[in-house]
């Protein structure tokens, strides 16, 4: 009589969880049914297939239980339905955060359905379930080292009806509740390989050096430390493998993936497991704070170009897990803030550049609602987002990262061909007539599943002040808005000339790069201000150089010390300009120069210097072009670039929006703008 009561039973499950639930396609139902009985009921051994069976309701999720495995490494399983409000009252499980891996290659394990019915349990017969061979091998590795024995474990994988649409897009939005209520998350970065235990070794030789060193100086300011200095206090050379044991390590693909943002942000305890070999999540923040103190990251880019962004990743987490405490309770997740925290991960699907983020909006319910049917275009998930961030956020915090103007590749890792700061290297990507949009997107609407610029701060105000802001008013794809025009750009930096590649050392003042680029900036400005330059006039181009901004790599933009200016000027590519009639007597310090350059190289990155009619040296998009207009919008932190399109919609100017750029003269506030020209209502598309 068993198996008739699991039949029964899990009929009365799928009519419960379709109630409710039925998709805006009417036909999407029938086809997810069809779909699920035409599957293949044999797996690649010729053995059953494992079939899930309904949920029955959005509150259930599914966990695992490992039974038994064979000698031979054979994996049994138990599968279990629970009501996620009783989790907390149950058994307790862990969630697991890993990379899926090759899906390709394929292993198999052993799965069964267990139902609790009043006091019986139906146990339904093991089935083959297949699934990628390395989340094969990592649960059986997690079942040896006794770190999930005995335990139940949710994982994605497995506990996610991965081909039925409709109960995917239910469940991603318990994404962020299953990872707090789990007891524990464990993350599994990667295997124990033959560096793990010196990588390990090492960490607790730079906890023990950071923590013995003075943390300030006698005026309470942050002490920060050169290359050489740290080299000196570990006691290693920059071919030591040590650091490269520790950048094999902290360069895993679990740094890469979007998912696990709130996977670790969220628990109450995780674990970072390396194999027999962990650290916990009160280990993980020191490495953000070392990076502050010595920018460790872009010591251990010359063995892996990517490890900065682990670092990145890093520290966002040690930054969402503090400010998540009990004691912080005002403190509120925004949309745009963890799009652009998470700027660089890596989603399979682009439209996770979103869903995989609700989680951690807390409370911020923007109507957002995960839908993975193939109708729900890439571009419908990031206009439907950007606009309602704009509605329920009234400025431009989504908006900065939009436009025409940038690179249209992910940056990220090492690319063929790509030099240190990731600049162009072929004369195509360089020159912007070839710079097209790679999507149907509005011109407004940031491409999300692509690397950022860095974005303007909240120090700066160059549409700040009294003059109303302006909710947006969207008409379809079109966005008008109210504009200051106020100049035009007549020269820009010239990126389709020869210039040389990066070099092999780390050290951002020796790299040809550098050189060239300040070299092209200077003599582009000269041009139309010839040397000696003023006081006020170089500071504004250093200014300018940065972003007005301190330090790229800090949660908290500020503005940039005084000292920048004389490290610039003690560059030799400076004093040879001719620029300043003392540069001679300018010095900084190694740290200094270090700190400088590290932040403008990486606006330099991304922008290019330009020159306005007016005579205004800005920091505008690579892909801006001569005949590019700037302009400041009231509440925009900075001016934007836009193309006239030579159109108008209902008698107004339309345009495309370029990006955003940096104009010192326009950072007083917006009373400049209104200085230099009339308030108009513009038309982005």
């Amino acid at each position: 009589m068993e198996p008739n009561h699991a039949v029964s039973a899990n009929r009365l499950m799928e009519e419960e969880y379709f109630e409710g639930h039925e998709p805006s396609d009417p036909d999407q139902r029938l086809q997810e049914n069809a779909a699920e009985s035409c599957r293949q009921t044999t797996s690649i051994d010729g053995t059953a297939r494992f079939r899930y069976k309904p949920l029955g309701s959005e509150k259930t999720i599914r966990l695992l239980k490992i039974t038994r495995i064979s000698q031979s490494d054979s994996l049994h399983c138990t599968m279990i339905h629970m009501d996620r409000y009783n989790l907390l009252h149950g058994p307790g499980f862990i969630a697991l955060s890993y990379r899926w891996g090759d899906e390709s290659i394929i292993g198999t394990m052993q799965l069964r359905n267990v139902f609790v019915h009043g006091t019986t349990e139906i146990a339904e017969d093991y089935e083959t379930k297949e699934l990628p061979q390395s989340t094969l091998d990592m649960l059986v590795e997690l079942y040896k080292t006794e770190r999930i024995t005995d335990r139940w474990f949710w994982i994605d994988v497995l506990c996610l009806n991965q081909a039925a649409i409709l109960e995917k897009s239910a469940q991603v939005r318990l994404m962020g509740s299953i990872f707090e209520l789990a007891s524990e998350a464990l993350v599994y970065v990667g295997p124990q390989i033959e560096s793990t235990a010196l990588a390990m070794e090492f960490w607790e030789k730079l906890r023990v050096t950071f923590a013995e060193l003075p943390q300030v100086d006698a005026d309470g300011k942050i002490l920060y430390l050169s290359y050489e200095e740290i080299l000196r206090y570990t006691d290693t050379t920059w071919a030591s493998p040590e650091w490269q044991a520790l950048q094999q390590h902290l360069t895993r693909p679990w740094f890469r993936r979007l998912w696990v943002m709130q996977e670790a942000v969220l628990p109450r305890s995780v674990t970072y497991v390396w194999g027999r070999f962990a650290l916990t999540a009160h280990d993980m923040p020191l490495f953000a704070y070392w990076d502050m103190r010595s920018n460790l990251g872009m010591m251990l880019y010359q063995h892996d170009s990517s490890c900065w962004f682990s670092v990145k990743m890093m520290t966002e987490i040690a930054f969402l897990r503090s400010n998540r405490t009990p004691a912080n309770k005002h403190w509120v997740g925004v949309l745009h803030n963890l799009i652009w925290w998470c700027d660089g991960a890596h989603a399979t699907d682009p439209r996770d550049r979103i869903y995989g983020l609700l989680g951690l909006l807390d409370g911020e319910d923007l109507g957002i609602v995960p839908d993975y049917s193939p109708g729900n275009t890439i571009e419908n998930v990031y206009t439907d987002a950007t606009k309602r961030s704009m509605t329920r956020h009234p400025g431009f915090d989504i908006m900065y990262g939009a436009g025409i103007g940038w690179k249209k590749k992910n940056l990220i890792g090492n690319i063929a061909g790509e030099t240190w700061f990731g600049q162009p290297d072929t004369q195509s990507e360089a020159d912007p007539s070839t710079a097209t949009s790679e999507t149907s997107l509005p011109s407004w609407v940031p491409d999300f599943n692509r690397t950022f610029a860095h974005l303007p701060g909240n120090h700066l105000s160059a549409g700040i002040g009294h003059v109303p802001v302006e909710s947006a008013a969207f008409e379809g794809d079109f966005l008008a808005l109210p504009a200051y025009v106020v100049d035009v750009v007549t020269h820009i930096m010239d990126f389709t000339s020869p210039r040389p590649l990066s070099g092999e050392k780390v050290e951002v003042q020796d790299d040809p790069y550098t050189t060239w680029y300040f070299r092209n900036a200077l003599e582009l400005v000269k041009t139309r201000h010839p040397p000696p330059w003023s006081a006020s006039f170089y500071a504004s181009f250093w200014r300018t150089l940065t972003f007005n901004t301190s330090d790229v790599a800090s949660d908290v933009a500020q503005f940039p010390p005084a000292e920048y200016g004389d490290t610039l000027a003690s560059l030799d590519v400076v004093k040879e300009s001719g620029i300043l009639a003392n540069s001679s007597t300018r010095v900084s310090t190694s740290v200094q120069k270090q700190r400088f350059l590290t932040t403008a190289m990486a606006f330099g990155s991304w922008h290019a210097v330009c020159v306005t009619a007016s005579g205004l040296v800005g920091l505008v998009p690579r892909y801006t072009t001569v005949g590019d207009v700037v302009a400041v919008c009231p509440g925009a932190r900075a001016p934007f670039v836009l193309r006239s399109t030579g159109n108008e919609r209902d008698g107004k100017k339309v345009f495309q929006f370029v990006g955003t750029g940096y104009v010192h003269e326009l950072n007083e506030g917006i009373h400049v703008a209104a200085s230099k020209g009339e308030l108009e209502s513009i038309v982005l598309r």
